[in-house]
């Protein structure tokens, strides 16, 4: 691969648009692997027609009529040589049953099969030195394919082609190397058993990726107090000790609410708005089981298992999720912005369903109800703002899952039940779910991994149900009919699928944005530019495949949750591609000559961070309250970055500063309740009255 480049992918590898949500009309023939190479059948010249009658009696006449071959001759010893391997195993180095016209390995990954002798035939001419010059030139051919091979991208890589012409219409599928599942999983009748083994993709810390990576900017050199530009990181930063009494004294207050008694006649309603409000945008486990559990607790009482703490989880993430809200249009001016101070977990009262379930999680596997049980137990502790509670109930979720994945790697993935529930699409859902959760919180703690994001797993993405709510509704369903649920939970698949598509993807391009670090953006500046708009290419196909019930206009605030929870992801992604040329700008000597290219998409850049910061605004409580905070933080920092840049090559915002303080009441408001971004409220505040210090003595 070549340095800088983004790897390239197709645009259904995301499987959006339509493909995404019914990947039963994924045909197996429509698809290529990377490795396909054209396959001609053989025609009737080429081989004897033994069906015809007389043809065998013909040809053994004719066997007996020739005299013994020598044993020197190269046609005997053409004749006799072993099998060899199609072109497709050899590469994989999987064994080859040698089946005409196609092998067995070939056909199970919808490959075209093709054999060395078919393809280029022997002379028989060549002599014994060219046979053996021949040779080697195929190991040679071999050795450099393999290579090839192993340089793609074997994580999560995925880069979108150019649209097709007539709108709607998605091009053929290239299949990438790290993917064996094409189409449905499930009706794959066999799994290669070294689909588990980890990536040789080692991701790197990116630093310059997070947050505090802001305070060393040179820019901010003159403002930077001597403690602030030394703090790696708010989360680490702060004052443990602190921190070790609040959560004492949380969980005091929490036991002492389970010793008073959990109400048992309101885990039917509760686990009913968990799937109303909270489950559509993580469908994580199955709701008609859920409900099951519910009606079974508040008959018999809790119990111990999973199935008791997975109805408690669901009750206290329930009992903080607030139905969602259409925020005002979009409007600059920021003054009269306020934010409500967020009410407490005592308040909501998800604080002693949450410590009940907590006291069960001792006592969970590695089966698929388990992980459910640690999975929703980190969104809880992410809602809360406590970011590395979070992180050990994911590594938790994650290392059971891999236990599971190994136990059962030799058995057909179609067989696997539990119950009335197949396990493959739960399994599905909970391994990307999984992997979206701790990929997230890795870029931002710059924690270890726990090897998840480096299985080569074999579905490219979960699968959604064949149908979204046109079952009838019955007891075990989400209550009464709701004509809207229908349309509501396919916004929902729509969203988790297009998050997932769109983590995988992002990934990739911090991978090559950021690795190298800041001191890499001023060296090779033509490099970011190629870079951005590779990137831009993929936001765009993207964005072009996106279906339509989750669609947005990006210049309009979206009408329902999902779309304006992909509206600011889609800002995030656009921010963080066009970071490295406004550093660039900032950090520029004066004088310099700059590229008319590079100014514009600084200025776009700067355009991004305010819109992204409008548009977070204002804030409710959910998993992605926290890294909210923090973009909205980094966002800061560039305004105060351009309002500080002595070239003045970027403009500020005409109303920076009410910008800033929108910013630093978010801040404070979620503060209270999370010492790190407390901390970070402290660190901004401190940094905007400098600046505006020195850019009222500018204006002097």
């Amino acid at each position: 691969m070549e340095s800088g480049r983004l790897p390239r992918i197709h645009p259904n590898d995301t499987q959006l648009g339509v493909p995404l949500l019914s990947p039963q009309h994924f045909h197996p023939e429509s698809y290529e692997t990377e490795l396909d190479i054209p396959y001609t059948t053989p025609t009737l010249d080429q081989h004897h027609d033994t069906n015809k009658p007389g043809a065998v009696i013909e040809e053994s006449v004719h066997a007996l009529g020739k005299r013994r071959r020598s044993r020197a001759t190269s046609d005997y010893t053409r004749r006799k040589r072993t099998p060899v391997a199609c072109q497709f195993c050899r590469l994989r180095k999987s064994k080859c049953d040698n089946v005409r016209p196609s092998c067995s390995f070939c056909l199970q990954h919808q490959a075209r099969c093709v054999y060395g002798d078919v393809a280029a035939p022997e002379p028989e001419s060549f002599s014994a030195g060219q046979r053996v010059i021949m040779e080697q030139l195929e190991e040679i051919k071999e050795l450099v394919q393999q290579n090839r091979c192993q340089n793609l991208p074997t994580n999560c890589g995925i880069d979108l082609a150019t649209p097709s012409s007539t709108p709607g219409t998605s091009p053929a599928t290239v299949q990438s190397g790290s993917w064996r599942g094409v189409g449905n999983p499930i009706s794959q009748q066999h799994q290669e058993k070294d689909w588990l083994r980890p990536s040789s993709l080692q991701r790197t810390s990116l630093t310059a990726f997070r947050c505090e990576s802001f305070l060393k900017w040179p820019v901010f050199r003159f403002i930077n107090q001597s403690g602030i530009a030394q703090l790696k990181s708010f989360v680490s930063g702060t004052d443990s000790r602190s921190t070790q009494a609040s959560e004492e004294e949380r969980v005091r207050k929490g036991m002492n609410r389970v010793g008073e008694g959990i109400p048992e006649h309101a885990f039917v309603p509760l686990c009913h708005k968990f799937l109303v409000h909270f489950h559509p945008r993580n469908p994580v486990l199955d709701g008609e089981q859920l409900m099951r559990h519910a009606r079974a607790v508040e008959e018999h009482g809790l119990t111990w298992d999973s199935a008791s703490c997975l109805v408690l989880l669901a009750c206290a993430l329930a009992a903080c999720t607030e139905p969602w809200f259409a925020p005002p249009e979009y409007s600059y001016e920021m003054e009269n912005m306020e934010i409500p101070n967020p009410p407490s977990e005592t308040e909501t009262g998800a604080d002693a369903y949450f410590l009940a379930a907590k006291m069960r999680l001792g006592l969970v596997g590695y089966g698929l109800e388990d992980i459910q049980c640690l999975l929703l137990a980190c969104i809880y502790e992410k809602s809360f703002l406590r970011p590395l509670q979070a992180w050990f109930c994911i590594q938790q979720a994650a290392t059971r899952l891999q236990a599971r994945l190994q136990q059962s790697r030799d058995k057909p993935r179609n067989a696997k039940h539990e119950g009335p529930v197949n396990n493959v699409h739960l399994e599905q859902r909970i391994f990307w779910s999984c992997y979206r959760a701790e990929r997230e919180l890795l870029l931002e703690l710059d924690m270890p991994s726990s090897g998840l994001d480096g299985m080569l797993y074999p579905d490219p993405l979960p699968e959604p149900p064949p149908y979204f709510s046109d079952r009838e509704h019955d007891d075990d369903r989400l209550g009464p009919p709701n004509p809207n649920q229908a349309l509501v939970e396919e916004r929902g698949w729509c969203y988790y699928l297009a998050e997932i598509s769109l983590r995988r993807t992002l990934d990739d391009n911090l991978y090559f944005l950021y690795e190298r670090g800041e001191n890499h953006w001023l060296q090779d500046t033509s490099r970011l530019l190629n870079q951005y708009y590779q990137a831009a290419e993929q936001r765009s196909m993207w964005y072009y495949y996106l279906p339509a019930v989750v669609k947005f206009d990006e210049a309009q605030r979206a009408d329902n949750q999902f779309a304006h929870g992909l509206q600011g992801r889609f800002l995030d992604w656009h921010e963080l591609t066009l970071r490295p040329i406004l550093y660039y700008i900032l950090h520029t000597s004066p004088g310099s000559a700059v590229s008319p290219n590079h100014l514009q998409l600084a200025e776009k850049a700067l355009g991004v961070c305010v819109t992204l910061i409008v548009h977070l605004y204002p804030l409710r409580r959910h998993g992605g309250t926290w890294f909210i905070l923090r973009r909205i933080f980094s966002c800061s920092c560039i305004v105060l970055g351009v309002v500080l840049h002595q070239a003045r090559l970027i403009a500020p915002p005409r109303n920076w500063r009410s910008i800033i303080e929108a910013a630093l009441r978010a801040l404070k408001a979620w503060g209270n309740e999370a010492s790190d971004i407390s901390e970070m409220a402290v660190t901004l505040n401190c940094m905007y009255q400098e600046t505006c210090r020195l850019a009222d003595q500018s204006l002097r």
